[in-house]
């Protein structure tokens, strides 16, 4: 997310010809949570990068009416928006959308499978007290969305012996 101070992009403007637009998207289990009881397999778990897709289309569309030019679209991100920007680069729904790419300190590494996904996104819903996976997506929509942003993880780091 783009929100923060430490990218204040007005050097990167004052050299001219650039127009910087920074985004925000869902994070954590708001943005990355892939319980089966969501939706269909494929549907559920990328509303971050989702989000990232509106965004990118909203400035292809109109980014013109800015001063710049929507087929010179360049996308950049740093430390986890290196690893969106990498996500980009392979997604199907972020073709057409910008025409280079930028990845600042962020590794291109694959994102987990969907069962893997799911796997971890049950064990959240568990963590958070939704434990039944029929009513899980119920379950969910209820809690107040603090509960959600907790930090109460779905996936671990090995298996946390030193």
């Amino acid at each position: 997310a783009g929100s923060s101070g430490i990218y204040d992009a007005r050097r990167l403007v004052s050299r001219g010809d650039i127009i910087v637009v920074t985004i925000n998207y869902r994070l954590g289990a708001l943005g990355f949570l892939a319980h089966p009881s969501l939706g269909p397999p494929g549907e559920v778990g990328n509303y971050g990068l989702a989000d990232q897709q509106a965004a990118l289309r909203w400035v292809r569309d109109n980014i013109d009416d800015f001063g710049g030019d929507p087929g010179k679209v360049t996308v950049a991100g740093e430390s986890a928006g290196g690893m969106s920007v990498c996500d980009h680069l392979v997604a199907p729904g972020s073709q057409g959308l910008f025409d280079a790419a930028i990845i600042q300190s962020g590794p291109c590494q694959a994102q987990a499978a969907l069962p893997v996904a799911q796997s971890r996104s049950i064990g959240y819903a568990a963590g958070v007290g939704c434990p039944d996976q029929a009513a899980a997506a119920e379950c969910l929509r209820a809690l107040p969305v603090n509960e959600l942003r907790t930090p109460v993880w779905f996936y671990g780091i090995g298996d946390d012996k030193l």
